[in-house]
């Protein structure tokens, strides 16, 4: 469970690392590319000349173009057919009902059919009027009938918007007829409004004039404004689209949102493969807040060099991936080039083609720092790097640009560049070796100098530690390289790992003439002085600030093993409790480590022997590798048992050569 919640908590702390290194990179670029902020109001003279610094739509005269073609569109209105028809209908039950009042009464009766067609009808006519048409024939009512119905019907076919002024319609198309007012009291009667405005329709419309009208665009580095011309409110939609004025609604959220996207897509490639190639490093957010604090060293110095008017070929893109490649991981540093190169090259609004020569010379430097061992060679390897920047630069150039002093400007630029970038990598280096307490090959060759202290006072104090020490030293490296582990730290950690022994040398058996001083103690206590070795070497580690990976070696190295010498005396006593006689561990828990342990243990155990021929000296690897792996002492160090039998193969090695058979000279 405990362990559980230290990966949650290791996971969201480099969480929060991503997230603020994403946010500060977002600002970083947001801000380079923005550039200029320009002080323009409507009106002004512009002191200037200003180009698009990517493809703009003229949004004002756009949208202006937009509203006069939509201004063009007439308004449309839809006529109601359902309301012709009722009126058509309601029309023939008016002529049915002249028609059925004409034949069912008599003629004699005329009174009584004006009356009854005078209470039936809707239509108010005269007493004249009905009798008019009660006494057509029917020809002249058929006739009639279908002159009005056409009348009708052809006005609300055509739409009646405002009946007053159709009826003025009407009464022009009645003048040449025989109908006369009668006509047009009954076309009046079932005349209604069957057309209304098509709010929708209309809209519609004028939408689609305006979708017809082509986009106004300003393409990348077209003159926006003319220096001297007077600014309008089309230069200043413009130059707050694309995020040109101080103005803080200035945003161009084109290019927010491609930032956010770019940032998102390489974070996602860059996380996945840490999770693929590095999936441990989420577990260290020490090292990921590594990565970061070189990342943005190295985009800081971009941004802040950028503004003195540096060719892109001066600029330390490169720093952060030759910084990881040093401290964490070469490969993890040649993947970071391509995420770091394409960054750069966005923030700065550069040719894309910078970006591939970044990436190559990221992979040429971490290359070629392989074979630097100490500073002094670094600051070699740094100048060779330097001249490769150059002749990356040149050669992919060439055909871009056609003027030879250009040329050799960008190369010279690349050279100088390169040589600020490694100084300042050589001059930071220590600080992240400290505050992150990495370990880099040029720290471990300066801990093997037999000058330093601690080895100093190793000889001068306990010269038989020394020299057991340089003996496991020389095991120790010589097996780690033939495994493919660090085989400096196996050697730095094989000198150090018994340190502790300065506190009371002369306890020990290497150093001891003669006198012993385990004769005159009880064997829990002679124990329990040399196990606290162990825990001095850790303190004189810490007080001396060695890497953490050393102070590992130290306090692994003798496990959880129990001092049997000393307990053996002891066992069968009545009280004797064996965790007095046992190591305090853990266990070491990496492959350098194991390897030192094994080295220690077999070079006392071989020492000790009386005849040291090679059988005897592979007997006894056999014998405490075999007693180290039952016992579990090697469970957490990721050896292979393959990896296992190398190192014993390597220490019998190394081993013969000390104590090979000699001739035997006479006397």
């Amino acid at each position: 469970m405990i362990r559980i919640k230290r990966n949650i908590k290791n996971i969201l702390l480099c969480a929060s690392i991503c997230a603020l290194l994403f946010a500060s990179l977002a600002s970083l670029v947001r801000a380079s590319r923005k550039g200029v902020g320009y002080d323009f109001s409507e009106g002004e003279i512009s002191t200037v000349d200003i180009f698009a610094p990517r493809d703009i739509v003229d949004r004002y005269t756009t949208e202006n173009l937009k509203n006069q073609a939509a201004a063009k569109v007439s308004d449309k209105y839809k006529i109601d057919l359902r309301i012709k028809t009722n009126a058509l209908n309601n029309l023939a039950d008016f002529f049915a009902l002249i028609f059925n009042t004409k034949n069912g009464q008599a003629q004699s009766d005329l009174e009584g059919a004006v009356s009854s067609f005078s209470s039936l009808s809707r239509v108010k006519l005269s007493e004249d009027e009905i009798l008019y048409l009660l006494t057509m024939s029917d020809e002249e009512f058929l006739h009639f009938q279908k002159n009005i119905s056409d009348i009708l019907d052809s006005t609300l076919s055509e739409g009646v918007l405002n009946k007053d002024e159709a009826l003025l319609d009407v009464k022009e198309k009645l003048q040449n007829s025989n109908i006369g007012d009668i006509g047009l009291k009954i076309i009046s009667a079932f005349l209604v409004e069957n057309k209304f405005f098509d709010e929708e329709g209309t809209q519609r419309e004028r939408q689609k004039a305006k979708d017809d009208v082509a986009a106004v665009v300003y393409k990348k580095n077209q003159s926006i404004v003319r220096k001297g011309e007077i600014i309008t409110p089309a230069h200043i939609a413009m130059l707050e689209d694309l995020g040109l004025l101080k103005s803080a609604n200035s945003i161009d959220k084109f290019e927010v949102f491609g930032v956010f996207s770019l940032l998102i897509v390489l974070f996602g490639a860059s996380v996945l493969y840490i999770l693929i190639f590095n999936k441990n490093l989420f577990s260290k957010p020490d090292m990921v807040l590594l990565i970061a604090v070189s990342v943005l060293i190295s985009m800081v110095l971009c941004f802040y060099m950028d503004k003195l008017n540096l060719k892109i070929s001066a600029l330390p893109v490169a720093l952060s991936p030759i910084l990881v490649a040093l401290l964490i991981d070469r490969n993890l540093g040649l993947f970071l080039s391509i995420p770091v190169s394409i960054v750069a090259v966005f923030m700065l609004n550069e040719n894309w083609l910078y970006a591939i020569c970044f990436i190559i010379i990221c992979t040429f430097s971490i290359y070629i720092l392989k074979f630097a061992k100490t500073r002094v060679g670094l600051v070699t390897v740094s100048i060779l790097s330097s001249v490769i920047s150059a002749l990356v630069f040149f050669a992919f150039y060439m055909h871009e640009v056609s003027d030879m002093g250009e040329l050799l400007s960008i190369s010279l630029h690349s050279l100088i560049g390169s040589l600020f970038m490694m100084i300042v990598i050589i001059g930071i280096l220590p600080f992240f070796e400290l505050f992150f307490d990495v370990i880099t090959p040029f720290k471990l060759m300066e801990l093997t100098n037999p000058d330093r202290k601690l080895l100093k006072r190793l000889l001068l104090e306990a010269p038989g530690t020394y020299h057991h020490s340089l003996t496991v030293a020389n095991m120790a490296e010589a097996a780690a390289e033939e495994i493919g582990a660090n085989y400096l730290l196996a050697r730095v950690g094989a000198y150090y790992h018994d340190i502790g022994k300065l506190k009371a040398p002369q306890y020990f058996k290497e150093n001891q003439n003669g006198d012993n001083p385990h004769d005159y103690l009880n064997p829990k206590d002679s124990a329990q002085i040399i196990i606290s070795h162990v825990n001095e070497g850790v303190e004189l580690s810490q007080k001396h600030r060695l890497p953490k990976m050393v102070e590992k070696i130290i306090r692994e190295h003798h496990g959880v093993l129990v001092m049997e010498y000393f307990y053996k005396k002891v066992e069968n006593i009545d009280g004797v409790n064996k965790e007095d006689f046992t190591y305090k561990g853990p266990k070491p828990s990496f492959k350098e480590s194991a390897v030192v342990s094994l080295a220690d243990s077999i070079e006392a155990a071989v020492r000790s022997l009386d005849r040291k021929s090679l059988d005897t000296v592979r007997e006894m690897i056999d014998k405490i590798v075999t007693s180290r792996l039952l016992s579990g002492h090697l469970d957490n160090s990721n050896l292979t048992l393959s990896e296992i039998e190398i190192i014993k193969k390597s220490f019998l090695n190394t081993l013969s050569g000390y104590y090979h058979e000699r001739i035997e000279y006479p006397n």
